[in-house]
């Protein structure tokens, strides 16, 4: 009888456990937080426009392959900034919204030269969809002026 329970207990966590997902391709559990795991350095492997792959067009346009790095400061302010050695250029504050379904990216100075890929210029606050969050995978989608974009970052 006490099998029996077990194997039910089980049946019915394995039909719970998948609908457990807040992002489309993410994983269905994991042990780190969301805050940890977008933390640290990531590489652009892929950037597409409309569905257009743009990755190249975008690197050419940064100058380097990046890094981009989002930490935490001592003052708890989240921040993001591209890496180009020699310089490191802060450009957005970041955060979540929606159930840290969204990564909203937000910049008080919109007259300021701005870097793709994740702040547009001109603009005060950008949300992107969190579509993947991994340790090592973060894939983000959003829709600006009709257009969407679409990257994928690697650690």
């Amino acid at each position: 009888m006490k099998n029996i329970k077990i194997i039910l207990l089980f049946i019915f966590l394995a039909g719970i456990l998948p609908t457990c997902k807040k992002h489309p391709d993410g994983p269905t559990i994991s042990l780190r937080t969301k805050k940890s795991r977008v933390m640290g350095h990531w590489d652009i492997n892929k950037y597409l426009v409309n569905g257009a792959d743009s990755t190249q067009s975008l690197l050419s346009r940064v100058s380097c392959a990046t890094p981009i790095y989002f930490y935490q400061m001592d003052k708890g302010d989240k921040e993001c900034s591209i890496s180009c050695p020699p310089t490191t250029y802060r450009y957005s504050n970041w955060f979540f919204e929606d159930d840290k379904k969204i990564l909203a990216f937000s910049n008080s100075d919109t007259s300021s030269v701005s870097y793709p890929p994740l702040h547009l210029s001109g603009r005060a606050k950008e949300h992107w969809e969190i579509q993947r969050l991994t340790n090592k995978e973060m894939w983000l989608k959003t829709t600006t002026d009709n257009i969407e974009y679409y990257i994928e970052l690697k650690k």
